[in-house]
């Protein structure tokens, strides 16, 4: 096997090293059975090549031809030389300028939480209510009476102004000399107030009222009874607190300067009453709100 290889091991043998080749072959019955084995210049040895035929001088040959086969794939051939290591980098010189640093920008810090707007909540609606007041006037002595009102508050402004109207009636006695005679007014008031909440509902309105002025001279010498118009306009500050959700409790304080003037006399020239430059009140009672 060797005599057909020879070449070819010669070139193997100047590049790489004499490699080891192990052969063995038998013939046993009616076959014959042969091995190649390589061992490399390195001392790697390699698969055996196994190899039947009918002859050994067959089996000669195919084990040549896988000799051949080897030696051509390069598994005889050297491992790579490994390449020198590289030379240690010198140190860089003083005088040699100093590489930029370069730093990497530091992630933006979270933002804090955004605090929810008071604006965003839900819109606001029309707000009703509704109470009843006793009343205490000061027309040239004092008169006691009653009123009931009714107050919207739209939704703009955030339902700082209220719109009222209120009915009320109040009466006093006068007693002269000459005679006495009742009193009464009955009027429609309409007011529009600025509020405030500062623990306490404080309102600032002005008000505009008309209606009727009723006097009845009845026990005098000279009976004589009267009814003219009544108007007026002024303003109210008032305060409010709930002990309730729905229920509250409202005082209020007004002024009012009549715009009709009217003078009660008996005859032959006695006056009983004449209409005040300013009417004052104080009014307080329960308020019912519906929000």
């Amino acid at each position: 096997m060797t005599s057909r290889t020879s070449e070819l091991l010669r070139r193997v043998q100047e590049s790489e090293g004499a490699p080891t080749l192990i052969v063995r072959a038998e013939q046993r019955g009616g076959a014959a059975r042969g091995e190649l084995e390589l061992v490399t210049s390195r001392g790697e040895r390699l698969p055996p090549r196994r190899v039947v035929a009918r002859t050994c001088t067959e089996v000669t040959a195919a084990l040549a031809l896988a000799l051949v086969l080897a030696m051509e794939e390069g598994a005889l051939k050297s491992a790579p030389k490994e390449p020198p290591p590289e030379p240690p980098l010198e140190p860089v010189a003083d005088s040699a300028p100093a590489l930029p640093i370069v730093r990497s920008p530091s992630p933006p810090s979270p933002s804090p939480p955004r605090r929810p707007d008071k604006a965003a909540g839900p819109p606001r609606r029309t707000v009703t209510s509704m109470g009843a007041h006793v009343v205490v006037v000061e027309v040239q002595g004092l008169a006691l009476g009653a009123s009931l009102f009714s107050e919207l508050r739209p939704p703009f402004l955030e339902g700082r102004l209220a719109l009222r109207i209120e009915g009320a009636v109040w009466q006093r006695s006068v007693s002269r000399e000459a005679g006495q005679a009742d009193l009464s007014w009955l009027v429609m008031r309409a007011r529009l107030c600025f509020t405030q909440t500062l623990g306490l509902s404080l309102a600032l309105c002005g008000v505009g009222e008309g209606g009727a002025f009723s006097s009845s001279a009845t026990h005098a010498l000279n009976p004589v009874s009267f009814t003219g118009p009544w108007v007026g306009a002024g303003a109210v500050m008032s305060a409010g607190f709930r002990p309730l959700p729905r229920l509250g409790i409202e005082i209020e304080a007004g002024i009012l300067v009549p715009f009709t003037r009217d003078d009660v006399i008996l005859r032959p020239n006695n006056v009983l009453y004449s209409t005040p430059a300013v009417v004052t009140w104080l009014a307080a009672g329960p308020i019912l709100h519906f929000d």
